[in-house]
């Protein structure tokens, strides 16, 4: 799960510095954006279901990635800071960007 939340922060960082580089809409942004929605479909796919998972905390959260991190022997605030950090800077380049320099 902790490879499908990478992929999904890496392929949505780097399409939003794409977009940021006025590089919206290029092969490249493609592929990252295809990148960041097969990091979705190995976190959903790889995803525990059923009653007994529940009551866990959401993998997003710092309590979830904390919990993934633990199983692979990664410190924690690493992994939640890395994440954040990607999901920053995706919001920032693919929403925020176009926003304020009225790009397309």
């Amino acid at each position: 799960m902790l490879a499908g939340l990478g992929m999904f922060g890496i392929g949505f960082a780097v399409a939003g510095v794409l977009v940021a580089a006025a590089l919206g809409g290029t092969p490249a942004y493609w592929i990252a954006i295809s990148v960041g929605l097969v990091g979705i479909g190995v976190v959903g796919g790889f995803s525990p279901r059923g009653l007994a998972e529940a009551g866990r905390p959401p993998l997003w959260s710092r309590r979830g990635l904390a919990a993934v991190s633990s199983v692979v022997g990664l410190p924690a605030r690493a992994v939640t800071g890395a994440f954040y950090a990607l999901v920053v800077l995706g919001v920032a380049g693919n929403l925020l960007v176009p926003l304020v320099l009225r790009r397309p």
